[in-house]
């Protein structure tokens, strides 16, 4: 899946630019048959703002649409602080919650 469109990266973009989050937050990825959304957390005690906010922006996307994804917390060695959190989608999942939210044909 070549993601030349992918409307919903655009939307994450843009709804975290209109809620002044940094562009950096969030990354993009595909490894094998997985769209792999990586946010970052820069917060020494818990969950930064902008990162709540994100996963926030995400998961109210993703709710309503009823796609499976899973959920991984990435924490420092020896510590309780997270580093980043991993939203994951299996590539068919993805190209199926695109198409219910943007009713495109990816």
């Amino acid at each position: 899946m070549k993601l030349e469109n992918d409307y919903f990266k655009d939307a994450i973009r843009t709804l975290s630019k209109v809620k002044d989050i940094p562009p950096r937050k969030t990354r993009f990825t595909k490894n094998d048959n997985f769209i792999t959304i990586s946010i970052k957390n820069e917060s020494e005690n818990g969950l930064d703002i902008n990162c709540f906010k994100v996963i926030d922006i995400i998961y109210s996307l993703i709710g309503p649409a009823k796609t499976k994804f899973s959920h991984t917390t990435f924490t420092f060695p020896n510590t309780e602080k997270i580093d980043k959190i991993h939203i994951s989608f299996e590539e068919n999942d993805y190209k199926t919650l695109i198409n219910t939210l943007f009713n495109k044909n990816t």
